[in-house]
This record gives structure tokens, sequence and C-alpha cells, in this order.
């Protein structure tokens, strides 16, 4: 008995040890790799959330489809059945979903809510958004969830959760402050003063613009947040898997309602500075070939021995680079924080994201930014942090008053 409960214990650990691994490494990382593409590229927010969603469509596909039964012949009274499990069937028609857990009329709302929340925060950077004020506005998530509570399902709260969302209320605050305290107070170059003060207001209501935009995806983000406890108490936690393959796959036809704007981006993507991609510079650093010595340039190797050709050199567009960087990493948050939703509550979900988020302020400011920020910003992420752990600890205690 001891034996097994030993077992069980090591395989909740587990379970808990990969999901968090997947949320802090994966989401971590993505930040990271949005910073640099945004950093450099601002207005490329449909085309970095369009890639996102088609990358994790094509990735989860294999896992959602299934092989169609070969048809029996009835004319013979034997039939030879061929294996297909083992085999890749070239037939497109053979192919078919297989059946889901959830019907797609519950996910309809889910794909409309997550498709407009990922174009939001993606769009907001070309507002003049710094990556430190988007991680921490968009830990905002226990005022809109106790917003909702409150209005929509009559939820009463306890002091302790009241105070901790003022905190966090004011940390949001705090931090963006931070931001427009670090703006320049007049443009680089500046003539008059007229034309100076014109700019500042210029950047102020851009800067406006992008506060509003995160807003709308913080409150949607709230409402997806209810639907998606709804979803998973009715038909079961562990759908994590068809609910982000769903989620993603179904909002594709959508971004035809945005289909210049991503066309125009993909243009302009493909317009930015080239990279020289070496293979065969990439193969010698591999240690598969020798690379013959040459005057400063590595030269194409000789022909394989198996395959007479020449291996070529690639020039890739700088901004694809951090773009694949970004669609793998995204794949692996994403992964990570449905896997979380679907085994605890959207209140501890908001808890370790939390969490994750103050990780990625500190690789951006301190990292990226190689900066030590200012005490706007680093008092405002403290209070939306420790307002954060308050709320779920007032969530707990309340919990255990009504089992008592």
């Amino acid at each position: 008995m001891i034996r097994l409960l030993r077992f069980f214990a090591l395989g909740v650990a587990l379970d808990w040890l990969t999901s968090l691994s997947l949320v802090f490494g994966g989401c971590c990382s993505n930040a990271l790799t949005l910073e640099v593409i945004t950093s450099q590229y601002p207005p490329f927010g449909t085309l970095i959330t369009f890639a996102q969603f088609l990358f994790v469509t094509i990735a989860g596909l294999p896992k959602h489809l299934s092989v169609k039964p070969s048809e029996i012949s009835k004319t013979r009274r034997f039939v030879v059945r061929y294996p297909t499990r083992s085999k890749i069937v070239l037939n497109p028609f053979r192919y078919r979903l297989k059946p889901r857990r959830i019907p797609l009329s519950s996910y309809l709302i889910q794909v409309i809510m997550f498709l407009l929340i990922s174009l939001l925060n993606n769009a907001a950077f070309a507002y003049q958004i710094p990556m430190s004020v988007h991680i921490v506005f968009r830990s905002g998530g226990p005022v809109v969830n106790m917003m909702i509570g409150w209005t929509l399902r009559k939820t009463r709260y306890t002091k302790m959760q009241v105070m901790s969302i003022v905190v966090v209320t004011i940390g949001i605050c705090l931090t963006t402050l931070s931001s427009m305290a670090s703006k320049p107070s007049k443009p680089r170059f500046s003539s008059t003063n007229e034309f100076a003060s014109s700019s500042v207001d210029e950047s102020l209501v851009t800067f406006a613009i992008g506060i509003s935009i995160l807003s709308a995806a913080l409150v949607l983000s709230g409402f997806l947040g209810l639907v998606q406890d709804d979803t998973f108490g009715r038909y079961g936690r562990g759908n994590w898997e068809e609910s982000m393959f769903y989620l993603h796959a179904m909002a594709l036809p959508m971004f035809s309602f945005v289909g210049s704007e991503l066309g125009s981006q993909v243009r302009l993507a493909n317009a930015s500075p080239t990279i020289k991609a070496n293979i065969p510079s990439a193969l010698h650093t591999l240690g598969l070939r020798p690379l013959e010595p040459s005057n400063n340039e590595p030269p194409n190797l000789a022909p394989l021995p198996f395959l007479p050709i020449r291996l070529p050199s690639l020039n890739i567009p700088s901004v694809y680079v951090p773009l694949l960087a970004n669609l793998l990493t995204q794949f692996v948050c994403v992964s990570g924080v449905n896997r979380l939703s679907s085994r605890v509550n959207s209140l501890t979900v908001t808890l370790i994201l939390a969490v994750r988020k103050a990780v990625s302020l500190a690789i951006s400011v301190v990292l990226v930014g190689n900066s030590k920020g200012n005490t706007y910003l680093w008092a405002g992420a403290l209070a939306v942090l420790l307002g954060t752990i308050g709320y779920a600890a007032g969530s707990s205690s309340k919990r255990k008053s009504k089992d008592e």
C-alpha cells in the first residue's frame, strides 16, 4: 500500500513538473523571442498571430486524424485486411478527424474570443507599448475575474481578496506610469516648441490607444476563462490537446477578415534584410564533412559521394529566424497552459502565470533591456505579484470555510 502511494505521489509530482516546465520554459522563451521581433518590426502583430495559429494546427493535426478502414468486398467469402496503422496512407480521402469529446458548438465562442485576444495582444506592440508594460498589464487577470464574478455570477469575495485586487490594480497603474516616465519629453529632432508639444501629444495618444487595446484583451481573457471553466466542468478536464487544436484550427478561416493586412505584412517580412545560411559551413561545424581552406569565404562542398549535387547557400529574410523560434516556443507554451488549465481551475492558472510573467519581466528588463528599470516599474511588478498571491490565498481560505 505504501509503495502504491509513493508511486501515485511520484506520478503527480512528475505531471506537475512537466506542466510547470512547459509553462515557464516555453512561455519565458516565447516572450523573449517576441520581444526580439516586435522591437525591430512592431507592426507585425497579425503575421505573428497567423504563424502561431498555423504552426500549432499543423503540429497537432496528426494526433486528431484517423484512417478510414478499407472497404470490405462482398463478392468474396473471405476478406483480406491490410494494416493501416503502421503505414502512411497517401490517399487524402482516407483520413478523417477523430470523434470529439466536446462539440464544435462549444468551441465556436471560445475560438472567436481566443483569436481576438491574440490579435489584440500582438497588435498593441505597434502603439509604443514596451514588453515590460505588456507583461505586467496582462497579469491583471484576477481584477477582471472579480469584476465578472461580482456582476454576472453574484459571487461574494472576502476582504483579503478585495484588498489584493486593489493592490494588483495599483501595481498595473504604477507599471503604466513607469513607461510614460521613461519616454523622452521632447522628440529627437525638434526645432520649435510647438513641434515638440505636438509630438509629445501624439506619442501620448498612441500610448493610450495601446493601453486601451490591452485592456480590451484583458477583459476578453476573463470571459474566456469563465467559458472554459464551464466547458471543462461539463465535458471533463482531460481534453486540453483537443481544445488546443480546435481553438487554433477553427480560427484559421477567420484570418480572411484581415487578409489584406496579413498580405502586406508578409511582403514587408520578405523585404527585410537577408541572412546567409551557409549549409556547408553548418555541416562543417557539426563535423559531418571537412571544410577546404579558402580565402575568407567558405566554398561549396564537393559533390556528395551518394548524390551528384553541391549543397547551396540560402538567403533567408532575417525576420523569419526569430519568428521560427517564436513558433516553437509558442507551441510549448500553449501546450503547457492548456495542460495546466485542464487540470486545475482558472484561479490557480492565473496565479502560476503571474509568477511566470514576473520571471519574464526580469528577463526583459535586466537581460534584454540591459537596464535596472525604475522605481515605478519594480514597485508595480511587486504589487501585482503580491496581490495575485493574496487573491489566491483568500480564495483558498474561502473554500475551506465553506467546507467546514
